[in-house]
């Protein structure tokens, strides 16, 4: 269940929105957030996935590092990716 969650929850949209990237850009940091902001909560109120949650986490902030172009920004999002 919790692969498929990723798979066409997150990843899928992703992707649609990576693939419309520049146009897309301003859609793609929004919905990064707002996922990394559920995933987080989902993190801190079911401990019992805790591996998981953190590899979603990874994964996210490896997208934001993805479309950063500031390098301040940018080490911060790797900091997070290689939790």
């Amino acid at each position: 269940m919790l692969a498929r969650f990723w798979k066409h929850g997150i990843h899928a949209f992703l992707e649609v929105l990576r693939h419309r990237r520049p146009e897309s850009q301003d859609y793609m940091l929004a919905f990064i957030y707002l996922a990394y902001q559920m995933i987080a909560l989902l993190f801190e109120t079911i401990p019992s996935l805790t591996n998981t949650w953190i590899e979603c986490l990874g994964d996210l902030a490896r997208y934001r590092m993805a479309i950063e172009k500031e390098e301040e920004v940018f080490a911060t999002w790797r900091g997070v990716a290689a939790r």
